[in-house]
């Protein structure tokens, strides 16, 4: 196993960058769809989907 070398310490960065990555990622891709949505949909839909969440 690859992963057995590596210690702890290095293991948790990787994980907590990776983690920080795809966290930063969903909240883009987010903001993202809200925009779209806001500039696209009629006022009623974000309503409905501020609503939802």
């Amino acid at each position: 196993m690859g992963l057995s070398i590596l210690t702890p310490q290095k293991v948790f960065k990787k994980v907590k960058k990776a983690y920080a990555e795809a966290s930063l990622n969903l909240l883009l891709n987010n903001l993202l769809a809200k925009v779209h949505a806001t500039r696209i949909g009629p006022p009623r839909a974000k309503s409905k989907r501020s609503g939802l969440q």
